[in-house]
């Protein structure tokens, strides 16, 4: 739920694991244990969820999409939607629109 609701801010697990008084270690693996993937591995791919969804509207630019959910780089944003989809933001987007 967390990370559901501040995707778009800056997250770290240890930031995390401070403010509730935990090991970062330690929130690493119970985190992967209960979700199955790493916490970045969960934030990556809830951002590019959260992208896709923002790609739906032509009004948006892809810059302004990867600010919204937590990019200020955006080759950053660029290589980790291409590595979660396939394709760059912009195909995506023209591959949604086609349809």
């Amino acid at each position: 739920n967390y990370v559901q609701t501040n995707y778009a801010l800056p997250l770290t697990l240890t930031e995390i694991a401070r403010s509730i008084n935990v090991n970062p270690a330690y929130l690493g693996r119970i985190f992967n244990r209960y979700v199955g993937q790493s916490f970045n591995e969960h934030v990556a791919a809830y951002r590019v969820t959260k992208a896709r969804e923002l790609l739906k509207d032509d009004s948006l630019m892809v810059y302004e999409i990867a600010q919204a959910i937590g990019y200020g780089d955006i080759n950053h944003f660029y290589q980790l939607f291409k590595k979660h989809t396939g394709m760059s933001p912009s195909a995506y987007r023209r591959t949604i629109s086609s349809v």
